[in-house]
């Protein structure tokens, strides 16, 4: 009896690991294995660029990112949740015409929206001078061919998921992108005189561009060239209507995550930019555990929710939540006793930066026991009250933003993103508990 046997039998029970048993687990090995190997990778990458770069180089990485992400996510249009949601159903009901017209169609629209927004967002970025740093307006420049790759690379994914290709969804975002990131940077940092911000995005850029042909070339040999001659959409009202909710949704959740970051840069400096964004990527770690869980145990959540099974959905919540918990609290117990020396392997310029790492620490603990909530949320058709939350939420943590930041930098950014997380986690948990009926902590 291995350790996946184990630990799902106490969290779906034997009947229900008997059923799974065979595919499905090893599918799940697969992902455990992806994901492992993509934290690996991914850590290693960030111990690197954040040694070499000093918190200066790195606030400016993190600021362009920041910004990158937002702009990918209005440039997908809500497709890459469409995708997910209507290709499984086109598939079951041998609609293959209308799963390769929307396919075409979310890649036209999307590719042609990345370019829209990339221009538009050079243009305003060079008439209003913003933001008002140099280093950071250039850092800004040079990001923004990112986004039509990234935008094909999520688009890919989702039609890769859509079809149930899971594996070959995960290898360009667990694989290969993080490995030729960790292989930049070192060959970047091999060559020293050519290691800088600058190098490293440019660099980052043909990394991209790798990825996104890759997926790409994997849809087409895997997906499009099998599907029949498609027909004249009649869908694409519906399908447009469907992505913009969903896009709202989308928008606010990054908005919520990358807010600080921005709001650092427009009213501090690259340092307290970097001393931020080591500390979020830090906590990212134990975060994954509430990642990997909502991705492997969905198909059971909808199950039990479909089936109105909601004594086994309220069991199997609580218990993940402890399971997440457990898993997580020894490296946060790490960053809560010891913060500046999981900062100090960074390099020294993170000094200073302990306040913040203990701040996120302890948020976490909440976030991780509350962490399928989010999800129960949306699947039980209650996403308008996600939504609300949400937004007052991100309200809260700009207003926490502009009077925290001038004054307390990173920390002050730390504390808004804090009060956010907490405002938010709280109200879910209440709106779990009043609407399903049960709730969705293990206490």
């Amino acid at each position: 009896m291995n350790f996946i046997d184990v630990l799902f039998r106490y969290l779906i029970g034997e009947k229900i690991l008997n059923q799974l048993k065979g595919i499905y687990l090893k599918q799940l090995l697969k992902v455990l294995l992806l994901h492992l190997f993509s934290l690996v990778a991914s850590f290693a990458s960030t111990w690197l660029i954040a040694r070499h770069l000093g918190k200066e180089g790195y606030g400016l990485f993190v600021y362009g990112f920041s910004w990158i992400s937002i702009l990918v996510i209005i440039a997908c249009l809500g497709f890459e949740t469409l995708l997910l949601r209507e290709l499984p159903g086109f598939l079951v009901n041998k609609s293959s015409d209308k799963a390769k017209s929307l396919i075409n169609f979310a890649f036209k629209t999307t590719f042609i929206f990345a370019i829209v927004i990339l221009i538009i967002s050079a243009a305003s970025f060079s008439l209003f001078e913003f933001p008002s740093n140099p280093s950071f307006r250039k850092v800004l420049y040079l990001s923004l061919p990112a986004l039509p790759f990234l935008v094909s690379i999520s688009i890919s994914s989702s039609i890769l998921r859509g079809f149930k290709l899971n594996g070959y969804s995960m290898v360009v975002e667990k694989i290969i992108r993080p490995s030729l990131l960790f292989l930049l940077a070192a060959a970047l940092i091999f060559a020293s005189d050519f290691f800088n911000v600058i190098n490293l995005i440019i660099g980052n850029l043909f990394v991209l561009g790798i990825c996104a042909l890759t997926a790409g070339v994997v849809v087409y040999f895997k997906i499009m060239r099998k599907l029949p001659e498609q027909k004249k959409a009649d869908n694409v009202f519906e399908w447009k209507k469907i992505a913009w909710n969903i896009l709202l949704i989308n928008i606010l959740f990054i908005l919520t995550s990358q807010i600080a970051t921005l709001f650092l840069g427009w009213l501090s400096s690259e340092g307290e930019a970097g001393m931020y964004g080591l500390s979020l990527r830090l906590i990212e770690l134990p975060a994954t555990v509430v990642t990997l869980f909502n991705f492997v145990l969905a198909p059971i959540f909808a199950e039990y929710f479909s089936n109105r099974k909601t004594i086994e959905l309220a069991s199997l919540t609580k218990k993940t939540s402890l399971v997440m918990i457990t898993l997580s609290l020894p490296l946060i117990i790490l960053y809560l006793l010891v913060p500046s020396f999981c900062l100090s392997l960074f390099g020294n310029s993170y000094s200073g930066g302990e306040p913040v790492l203990i701040l996120f620490s302890f948020i976490q603990i909440i976030v991780i026991i509350n962490g399928n909530a989010n999800y129960l949320l949306l699947m039980s058709g209650n996403t308008l009250s996600l939504i609300r939350i949400t937004a007052f939420s991100l309200l809260i943590q700009i207003v926490l933003c502009i009077v925290l930041i001038p004054e307390y930098g990173a920390y002050g950014a730390a504390l808004a993103t804090v009060g956010q997380l907490l405002f938010q986690n709280t109200l879910v948990y209440f709106s779990v508990k009043k609407k399903l009926g049960f709730s969705p902590a293990f206490i």
